[in-house]
This record gives C-alpha cells, structure tokens and sequence, in this order.
C-alpha cells in the first residue's frame, strides 16, 4: 500500500501546484485587465476634458459628461460640488474642476482627474492622476479602494511633487502629442 500512496500523494501535490498556479495567473490576468480599462478611461475622459478647458470653459462633473461615457455611473452626492464621482465596473475616477492664475494674472480652468480601483487587488492596483496636463500612474500605497479605503483622495495630489513621489510619469502616445 505504501508504494502506491507515495505516487499517488506526489500526483496530487503536482496538481494542486498547477491550480494554485492557474488561479494565481487568472488574478494577475484581471489585474493587468482592469488597469488597462481604468487606464484607457481617464485617457478617454482627458480626449474630452482637454479641448474644453483649453476653450476657457470650465469643466463640467461627471453628471453633464455622462453623454460621452454611457459606461460611467455617476456616484451620489451634492449637485455641482467638486469633486464629482463615476464609477464603471473596475475603477473610480473623481473629477475636481478648478481655476489657476497665470504669470499675466489672467484666470484659465483647469481640472485633475484621479481614478482608483473599485476593487483594490481585484480589479487594479494602481491610481492613475491627471493633474496639470501631465498623466501620472501611482503605485497606491494606501491600498485604495472603492469609497471604503482612502476615499475621499485628495484633490490636487502633493504627493507628486515628493522628492520620492509615489507616481510616475506617462509619456502620451505619439498621436496624441500631435493634437496639442
């Protein structure tokens, strides 16, 4: 009996190693997934938000921007207050408008867009930032997560003027260097 359950116990063992493999592979899968959506969202929003602000108009919460972004949902809250919330079935994105003063005292809009999963180690890992025109990619120390961890994120972040900031800098594809 002994030489039996040796094979047996070791072709067992070999099996569970390639289905904790395979359940490993399918997280890391809708990991990689999920950030590519909230990713391709904030760029979908920035296509929008960019020519309006530069028209000197401010920008609207996701409540008016909801026409371009069926997907989205808007999240509850007071009417008008920045920031505003939509959510999708991966991540969050917040959305505060705001004005800057330039070096000729003239008033422009602007606006900083975060976004974070709503699921944090399931549908994503990282935060994404649009703030002064630059898209940034955070490693989400804090573990945000939906509108149970870390929510509110503050509007701008500070963090990426940190010596050591917890985001990086993306460069945008070369089609979208040429609409500027």
């Amino acid at each position: 009996m002994g030489r039996v359950l040796g094979p047996i116990v070791f072709l067992a063992l070999v099996a569970v190693t390639f289905v904790i493999r395979d359940i490993e592979h399918d997280q890391a899968r809708r990991l990689i997934e999920g950030e590519a959506l909230g990713r391709a969202m904030c760029r979908r929003i920035e296509a929008v938000a960019r020519p309006i602000v530069a028209g000197g108009r401010a920008l609207p919460g996701f409540g008016a921007l909801v026409e371009h972004f069926p997907e989205l949902v808007p999240m509850p809250g007071e009417r008008g207050a920045a920031p505003t919330y939509a959510t999708d079935a991966v991540y969050i994105y917040g959305l505060s408008t705001r004005v800057l003063r330039g070096e000729d005292g003239q008033a422009r809009h602007d606006y900083i867009l975060r976004a974070w999963p709503l699921d944090f180690g399931v549908t994503g890992d990282l935060e994404f930032l649009i703030q002064d025109g630059v898209f940034w990619e955070g490693r989400n120390r804090l573990g945000r997560s939906g509108t149970e961890i870390a929510f509110p994120p503050p509007f701008p972040a500070t963090e990426v003027n940190d010596p050591r900031p917890p985001w990086w800098r993306v460069d945008r594809p070369a089609e979208e260097d040429s609409d500027t």
